[in-house]
């Protein structure tokens, strides 16, 4: 039951962080662009992605923290060492996909 849980909480961390950077992603590039390709309803999207998710990822990011410094086996946990190389990757791909796009 633990395994199952610590799952859906790394899981939708995971999901939510990720929301929440293509949203800055999308943000930053209608603010960067020198056109405005989609408008309004491209700001209104990428507003929506980082105000529904921030919050989703602060609940589910805190309660892992917290139980992570209560028990110890949460810690040395293999899924959570797999979910921390994940949030690295993830925050590695928005990052680049500006520069692959442009060259």
């Amino acid at each position: 039951m633990k395994s199952i849980r610590r799952l859906y909480f790394y899981l939708v961390t995971l999901i939510s962080i990720e929301i929440v950077l293509w949203g800055l992603v999308s943000l930053l590039r209608s603010i960067v662009d020198q056109t405005v390709s989609g408008g309004a309803d491209t700001l209104a999207q990428a507003l929506a992605l980082i105000l529904v998710g921030v919050p989703i990822f602060l609940i589910h990011w805190l309660w892992a923290q917290r139980v992570s410094a209560r028990d110890e086996e949460e810690k040395t946990a293999s899924l959570r060492a797999v979910f921390l190389y994940a949030i690295l990757l993830g925050t590695l791909i928005p990052g680049c996909a500006k520069s692959f796009v442009v060259h």
